[in-house]
């Protein structure tokens, strides 16, 4: 019986870097996840910071991520409230969305979330395999729509 996990990042890392862009409302906490990236040995990653829906739209638009991490310090009205901005824009619509999260209370916050990761579980590994998993879920999700 093979004793690897189901996915490794090797998998599917890129050679080249991935662009992500994170959006919450406490500095500290997106510094956190910044840091946590940026020492990924894995993966290479090219990050932008915004602290609220408008600006990450502007900064989304211009950066083209392929993968948007929220903390959900935001409240759930602005994280539908950006969701339902990404939908509006034909390139954004597909951009993945990992969600970390306080709690596991509930699942389903807004459209466009493909992966979850819990705070206190955070680890470089942990947070690059969540965004590895945006990443490759919603390329399998556009080859699927040009189907």
């Amino acid at each position: 019986m093979n004793a690897n996990p189901i996915f490794s990042p090797s998998d599917y890392a890129s050679a080249q870097s991935l662009r992500v862009l994170m959006l919450g409302n406490n500095p500290i906490e997106l510094g956190r996840l910044y840091d946590l990236l940026q020492a990924s040995k894995e993966q290479e990653y090219q990050l932008e910071v915004s602290f609220n829906e408008h600006d990450a739209l502007r900064k989304a638009t211009n950066f083209k991520p392929d993968c948007i991490v929220l903390d959900d310090n935001l409240d759930k009205e602005q994280i539908q409230h950006f969701s339902e901005m990404l939908q509006q824009d034909q390139y954004l619509r597909h951009v993945p969305i990992t969600l970390v999260k306080n709690s596991n209370r509930w699942s389903v916050v807004a459209k466009g979330i493909h992966e979850y990761v819990l705070k206190n579980m955070l680890s470089t590994k942990t947070l690059s395999r969540a965004v590895l998993n945006a990443v490759r879920y919603g390329k399998v999700f556009r080859k699927w729509l040009k189907s």
